[in-house]
């Protein structure tokens, strides 16, 4: 994992998160508030020597009780520009994972509610099921998050390598078909979770 996205800890070496610091302007902790919160300071004072550096911490809220603290350069990073947001967005991905929240591919008898949820809160949920089961399980998904006037779901398709293709709904308000993100994150959840890859091998 590039050190752009990795999460340190509070026992990880300084110097590693210093260098890391140095080289993406932007390092996210995990651990206890009063770690990361000393571990922080120490980071922030472990890098004035260089004036051409202008740290600063943040906080983001990804899911209930469970907050991606992080400290970036403000001379290389825009707090309020998209890419920031993006980049964040990559680094919660891990933090979730390290939550035991990981990427999940549904079935056609998981919870549609679960998968509702799973849109609105990650902007994407995929199946792995054939044609004839996968739309109809999908459209229940659409119908379930219709009063989320905010969340524009669209159906979708895409070959992988694992499961040989998944159907997906997207929200189109964060991700546009040609998004790289969206590829990739399709590729996350067919390399991640492979539990119904033989549901759909044989398209």
């Amino acid at each position: 994992m590039s050190t752009a996205n990795k999460i340190f800890s509070t026992k990880d070496s300084i110097h590693e998160v210093v260098n890391a610091f140095m080289e993406h302007g932007i390092v996210a902790i995990m651990g206890s508030d009063s770690a990361v919160q000393l571990y922080s300071n120490w980071l922030m004072n472990s890098v004035t020597p260089y004036p051409h550096l202008a740290p600063k911490k943040g906080s983001a809220s990804i899911v209930e009780n469970a907050d991606l603290h992080y400290i970036f350069d403000l001379n290389r990073h825009d707090p309020s520009s998209i890419k920031f947001q993006d980049l964040l967005q990559e680094i919660a991905v891990y933090r979730l994972g390290l939550y035991g929240m990981q990427l999940k591919v549904f079935d056609q008898l998981d919870n549609v509610n679960e998968a509702a949820e799973t849109l609105i809160r990650d902007g994407i949920v995929a199946i792995a099921a054939p044609r004839s089961t996968a739309v109809p399980y999908l459209e229940r998904v659409q119908a379930c998050i219709a009063p989320y006037v905010n969340v524009k779901a669209i159906l979708g398709f895409q070959p992988v390598p694992s499961h040989g293709y998944l159907y997906y709904l997207r929200d189109a308000n964060r991700y546009a078909l040609e998004d790289e993100r969206l590829a990739q994150r399709l590729l996350d959840l067919d390399a991640q979770d492979r539990r119904y890859c033989g549901y759909t091998q044989a398209h």
